[in-house]
């Protein structure tokens, strides 16, 4: 069996908690871009649906959501001191790297926000970050990702909070590893049949350990 040497990270909802900054950001967009906010009940709701039929229930056109996107991610920046780690992620970030994973990151934030975050919880376990890819884009970014750490598909394993990072670890060739601590819901990550199902991080370091 051949054993995995890379460990390519989602950022929010996996690695940071920022939920509640994310929700906050929509609604304030709302307004500018024509679509309705998301009150808790909603919030509750959409964590068990796919994001594309989030979108549709929130009348958000496809053509709209890179524009979306943008404006969120400056917005985001300004949010980003006041948000912090995942509890228990940066002990078992280090366990990882200790144990020998080349550990990286790829995420649809922007990477000046994710490294802005990085540096300010002195967080030094990762050496490849790529941002900025597009809501649906992350298999693209995940495969240039392999050919630059030349790694195959099955050296490298994708870990997410989100049905569609499912997706996109499957459409890379990858295995993938689904928390249930970010956006989607438990109940329908396991629906989406990820490799592996987490329900803390310290699980997440045994998962691997064991493989």
């Amino acid at each position: 069996m051949v054993s995995y040497k890379v460990l390519l990270f989602d950022f929010d909802g996996t690695l940071c908690d920022s939920q509640e900054q994310s929700l906050r950001i929509i609604n304030t967009l709302a307004d500018e871009f024509k679509y309705k906010k998301i009150n808790s009940e909603e919030l509750r709701d959409f964590k068990n649906k796919p994001l594309r039929d989030v979108l549709k229930q929130m009348k958000i056109p496809m053509v709209r959501v890179p524009a979306i996107v943008y404006r969120a991610r400056n917005k985001f920046h300004d949010e980003i001191d006041s948000l912090e780690p995942i509890p228990g992620i940066l002990n078992t970030l280090s366990h990882l790297k200790d144990s020998g994973f080349e550990l990286g990151i790829v995420t649809s934030n922007d990477q000046k926000n994710v490294e802005k975050f990085l540096n300010r919880h002195r967080i030094r376990s990762f050496n490849f970050i790529r941002g900025n890819s597009s809501v649906f884009g992350k298999a693209k970014v995940l495969k240039s990702a392999l050919k630059e750490l030349r790694v195959r598909e099955n050296e490298a394993i994708y870990i997410g909070d989100e049905t569609r990072d499912i997706e996109a670890a499957r459409s890379a060739k990858m295995k993938v590893i689904s928390v249930t601590w970010g956006y989607n819901s438990r109940e329908i990550l396991v629906k989406s049949k990820p490799d592996f199902l987490v329900e803390t991080p310290k699980e997440l370091s045994q998962v691997l350990q064991s493989e």
